[in-house]
């Protein structure tokens, strides 16, 4: 996924988390026309075959729950750093802000 995709995909979740049907990104794929795609005709078609053992071998999936207390630490940190020079606060963020800066952050250290 290239940066451009990876935006529209954050904005429009975040479009539907915040019930704004109206700043939904739709995908725009006129670039087609400008760069229309190689043949590859003479190559072999399809991925290269591996048995299914080999595939759950290198596959792993996690799944992530926060708990309330964990979420809530993450919250009043973003907080924290939204505060004006007053260091008044100027929203509560969501779960969903909270979230997507904490994935954000993580990818950055991981790719560094």
């Amino acid at each position: 996924m290239d940066a451009s995709s990876c935006r529209t995909l954050l904005r429009t979740w975040s479009a539907i988390h915040q019930n704004h049907r109206d700043k939904i990104a739709w995908p725009d794929y006129s670039a087609f026309a400008l760069f229309p795609p190689k043949d590859f005709s003479c190559l072999p078609a399809g991925p290269p075959s591996s048995s299914p053992k080999e595939e759950e071998a290198i596959c792993s999936m996690r799944r992530f729950v926060f708990a309330e207390e964990a979420m809530n630490n993450l919250r009043s940190t973003l907080a924290k750093d939204q505060e004006d020079e007053d260091g008044a606060s100027t929203n509560k963020p969501t779960r969903y802000q909270v979230l997507s800066s904490f994935i954000a952050k993580h990818m950055i250290h991981a790719y560094i």
